[in-house]
C-alpha cells in the first residue's frame, strides 16, 4: 500500500529546507508524494520537472513573511500571521480529505502555523520537519497548546528527535 503524504512550504523559493525536501521527496519508496506550497515561484517547476505532483495553495503575504524570533510569547506578529492563514485551513483541509492524505509533513514552522490546524481538520497526523535550531520560547508558542493536549487526543503520542551527523562520505543517525 502506497503511503500518500501532503509536504507543505511557505516558499517557493529554492533554498536550504525546500531543496532539501525536494530530494528528499524525491528519494522515498512506497510514498505518493504531494508537494503543497503557499506561493507560486521558481521551485515549482523544477519540482515539476522531477516529477513531483505540486499544488500552490496562496498564503496571505503577512504569514509567508513571519519571522521565527516573532513566534514567541508576547509578540503580536505570529497571532496576526496566524489570522492571515486562517483562510488558507479549510482550503487546505479540504484538499487533504479529498487527496486522501495520510499524513502531513510541515517542513517550517511556517508551513506548520497553517499545516498544523488544516491536519487535525482532516484527522490527519503531522510531522514538523524543524531544520533550524528552534528555542524554548518559539517551541512554547507554537506547540505548548497542542503538545499538552496530545495524551488526550492519542492513544500512544510519542516525540522523537533525530540527530544526523554527516562526514568522510556517511550519514549517521
Amino acid at each position: 500500500m502506497t503511503l500518500r503524504v501532503a509536504y507543505l512550504g511557505h516558499s517557493a523559493q529554492p533554498s536550504g529546507a525546500e531543496l532539501g525536501l525536494v530530494d528528499l521527496i524525491a528519494s522515498l519508496e512506497g510514498v505518493e508524494p504531494r508537494l503543497v506550497l503557499a506561493e507560486d515561484g521558481p521551485l515549482v517547476e523544477l519540482v515539476r520537472e522531477r516529477g513531483i505532483a505540486v499544488d500552490v495553495l496562496p498564503l496571505a503575504a503577512r504569514a509567508r513573511s513571519l519571522r521565527r524570533r516573532d513566534v514567541r510569547p508576547g509578540s503580536l506578529r505570529a497571532p496576526l500571521a496566524a489570522a492571515a492563514a486562517a483562510a488558507s485551513v479549510p482550503v487546505l483541509a479540504a484538499l487533504l480529505r479529498r487527496r486522501g492524505t495520510a499524513l502531513v509533513h510541515a517542513n517550517t514552522l511556517k508551513s506548520l502555523i497553517y499545516g498544523l490546524p488544516a491536519a487535525r481538520l482532516a484527522r490527519v497526523p503531522v510531522v514538523w520537519h524543524v531544520h533550524d535550531r528552534i528555542g524554548w520560547k518559539t517551541m512554547f508558542a507554537a506547540d505548548y497548546h497542542e503538545l499538552i493536549q496530545l495524551p488526550e487526543t492519542l492513544a500512544h503520542p510519542r516525540n522523537y528527535n533525530v540527530a544526523v551527523r554527516e562526514g568522510r562520505g556517511t550519514v549517521v543517525f
